[in-house]
C-alpha cells in the first residue's frame, strides 16, 4: 500500500466522497480492476471493512462497509439497502472513456441504457451498475 500525502491542502484531498457499500471487500477488489485504484489504507472492523481509502486517477475515494443500525454509532446505508437507489454519482475525468468503461465491464460492471451517450463533443460518458455495490458508476 502507498502512503497518502496527507496533507488536507494537496490536490486529490480537497474533496473526497466517501463511499458506504454492501460488500467492502469485494468492492476494493471490483474498484482496483475496473479503475485501477491502489488501496492506500484500509481498516477492518467486525469482519466487515470498517474504512478504506483508495486513489484512483489523480483522486482519493473513501469507503466502508454500511453500517446500518442506529447502535453503532455510524448509521451509513450502501444503495443495495436503499433498493439499489442512489444519492450521488462520482465522475472522472479519463484519458480514454471507452478503454476506462470497458475495463470497468471486464471487472463485473454492468452496462446501463446511458452506456455510450455522450454529452459533447469534447466529453465522452458512460454509465455502469457496480456488481458490488448496486451504484452508479458514471
Amino acid at each position: 500500500m502507498r502512503e497518502t500525502s496527507g496533507s488536507a491542502n494537496s490536490p486529490e484531498m480537497r474533496v473526497v466522497p466517501y463511499l458506504s457499500v454492501h460488500d467492502g471487500f469485494a468492492a476494493l477488489d471490483f474498484y482496483g480492476g475496473a479503475f485501477r485504484a491502489d488501496t492506500t489504507e484500509r481498516y477492518d472492523f467486525d469482519g466487515k471493512l470498517g474504512h478504506a481509502t483508495m486513489s484512483t486517477n489523480g483522486g482519493i475515494v473513501i469507503l466502508a462497509d454500511e453500517f446500518p443500525h442506529p447502535d453503532n454509532q455510524i448509521d451509513n446505508v450502501s444503495p443495495k439497502t436503499l433498493g439499489n437507489r442512489t444519492t450521488s454519482t462520482i465522475n472522472s475525468n479519463v484519458d480514454d472513456a471507452d478503454a476506462w468503461f470497458e475495463r470497468a465491464v471486464a471487472a463485473g460492471a454492468r452496462r446501463s441504457a446511458l452506456a455510450g451517450t455522450s454529452f459533447s463533443v469534447t466529453t465522452a460518458s458512460c454509465a455502469t451498475r457496480s456488481a458490488t455495490s448496486g451504484a452508479w458508476l458514471r
